[in-house]
């Protein structure tokens, strides 16, 4: 199958079969190639073209023309010429699942042809945390002449959440937007197509927080993108540590035979203790009898416990974590007091 960029209809290569559109809503756990592209532009789903590893990649969108023949449109303004001639790498996703092909680009008087697809292969998708940005952080977007502003909610290094208004004008679920434009702290700007996979209220009756996923992002531009989430992921993990154990730097556990190990983490099901060498005694399992939550030296509650699990390196005991057993409803009330003090 051949494939036309600019809009043109193109025949079938003779190097591959015909590609015919089947009559399905939803792509088979072992599809074909001719299955995927079929259902990608029944859905007009976009996907990407790379000339190379290193080469930003160009995001397309295909339609079928009623012969069987698939039309492929650039959506990322400008981006026509960075498709050449030489084997390409192609990235579809459909219904959750990312698959990989490859083919062979040919330009042919500035109509780009698409042709042997092949080594089709399923990939997963690249993980990535999100993370909530500064309050009037915006990103702009395009579709078709209409161009938009709204505030980003969290982003990852494959997408953006976005807050919509929930106007009528506003993109709907499954739309391409030819460009999304926003600005990172540090570094330029941050260019890239962008299909809108979802649109869900943050709450009932409220407007709805869009799922973008980034298309066509150039390697830099990528990692870039990447280092700063995960970056930025590291810092807050790093200060929520820190103002955890000043949280607990003055709760302990008294254990039944007069032993006190600091507290590390509480919550209303148990609690994780700090371990030290003459605690090699513990087992996990073990039931013990009344463990004493303290603030400071006050005792705050008295309660059955279990130890649900012990780490330990080397054979050296780390930490424990004990839960709750047979908690009366004056106990949770207390325990939920010191929980509110603690959390501030």
């Amino acid at each position: 199958m051949t494939f036309g960029f600019d809009g043109t209809a193109l025949g079938y290569a003779e190097s591959g079969p015909p590609l015919y559109l089947r009559e399905t809503s939803q792509a088979a756990p072992n599809p074909s190639l001719s299955e995927l592209l079929g259902l990608a532009a029944v859905r007009r789903a976009p996907f990407e073209v790379a000339a190379s590893k290193r080469a930003a990649p160009v995001a397309v969108v295909a339609s079928e023309d009623g012969d069987g023949c698939f039309h492929l449109d650039v959506v990322q303004p400008g981006r026509l010429d960075d498709l050449r001639g030489g084997p390409v790498a192609c990235t579809l996703e459909l219904d959750g699942r990312r698959w990989l092909f490859d083919a062979d680009l040919a330009n042919h008087r500035g109509t780009v042809v698409l042709s042997r697809a092949r080594r089709l292969r399923a990939a997963q998708r690249r993980s990535s945390p999100r993370i909530s940005v500064p309050p009037g952080t915006t990103v702009l977007f395009s579709e078709g002449e209409r161009v938009f502003r709204r505030d980003i909610i969290d982003l990852g290094a494959t997408g953006l959440g976005v807050q919509f208004t929930g106007r009528d004008d506003e993109p709907a679920e499954g739309s391409m937007l030819g460009q999304v434009r926003f600005v990172l702290p540090l570094g330029g700007a941050i260019t890239a197509a962008a299909a809108l996979r979802h649109l869900r209220p943050a709450a009932p009756g409220g407007p709805p927080i869009a799922g973008m996923d980034l298309l066509g992002l150039g390697e830099a531009d990528s990692k870039r993108l990447d280092a700063w989430v995960r970056g930025l992921t590291r810092t807050r993990k790093r200060e929520e540590a820190v103002r955890s154990a000043a949280a607990f730097a003055e709760t302990s556990v008294g254990l039944p035979d007069g032993r006190v190990r600091q507290v590390v983490g509480l919550d209303a099901e148990g609690t994780t203790i700090t371990l030290e060498e003459p605690d090699r005694d513990l087992t996990s399992g073990a039931v013990l009898p009344m463990v004493e939550l303290r603030q400071s030296t006050a005792l705050v509650v008295g309660m059955k416990a279990q130890i649900a699990d012990i780490v330990t390196h080397r054979a050296r005991p780390l930490q424990a974590r004990l839960a709750w057993l047979d908690v009366r409803p004056e106990q949770l009330v207390r325990l939920s007091r010191l929980l509110r003090r603690l959390r501030g």
